[in-house]
């Protein structure tokens, strides 16, 4: 699985795509509409922007605005209620209802993406140190070598991607006596910091045995 991130104002969150080959060739449009369904802003006020640059043709690729991997997608939005006969009326994608939007899409990524990263990563880690019986001590060390830093590499990546949800979650302002959502945020973080203490605890056992 490979994710797209998105800066909006001071919100951040990500887009899931299978793998880099995809993400590269879906179109500026399908990134919208993607960006549609998590924010609940129409595709019309939406401007995205990468390396600076306007990404202004729908139809264009990501490659062909020079995307790379990790680049983050800037995403701004212009309403022109002042044209609109209801502008007047209360706009019905609210900073609260945004918010919990969020909310709910980090701790999905959280439950069905990285929870099951964590677990196959534990279970690959326990596998690694399972197999190392003093019958394997004539294996070539090359071997064993490769796979440890392939499990210390792995233990690096989940690690930066659940700090940089806490970062994500930090970032998230709220107006006073918002309880539902700073509920909701103080489960994602718990969620978040259980899922590194099990990823350090992994990282303790390889550097220990």
């Amino acid at each position: 699985m490979t994710h797209l991130p998105i800066q909006w104002e001071k919100r951040h969150f990500q887009l899931s795509y299978p793998d880099l080959e995809t993400l590269e060739s879906v179109t500026v449009g399908d990134v919208k509409n993607k960006c549609s369904t998590v924010t609940g802003v129409p595709v019309e006020a939406m401007t995205l922007f990468v390396h600076g640059a306007i990404m202004n043709n729908d139809q264009l690729s990501l490659q062909k605005y020079s995307y790379r991997p990790g680049s983050k997608i800037i995403l701004n939005t212009v309403f022109k209620s002042k044209h609109s006969p209801t502008k007047d009326k209360a706009h019905p994608y609210t900073s609260d209802a945004l918010t919990l939007k969020i909310l709910g899409v980090t701790q999905t990524r959280l439950e069905a993406t990285l929870t099951v990263a964590v677990d196959a990563f534990e279970k690959a880690v326990r596998e690694y140190l399972e197999s190392k019986t003093p019958k394997d001590t004539e294996a070539p060390a090359e071997t064993n070598q490769h796979q440890l830093k392939a499990l210390q590499r792995k233990a690096l990546e989940w690690g930066e991607q659940l700090m940089q949800v806490l970062f994500d979650l930090d970032e998230i302002s709220m107006r006073p006596g918002f309880d539902v959502a700073r509920q909701k945020r103080k489960q994602a973080v718990t969620t978040t910091q259980a899922l590194i203490d099990r990823v350090d605890a992994m990282q303790w056992l390889l550097a220990h045995r």
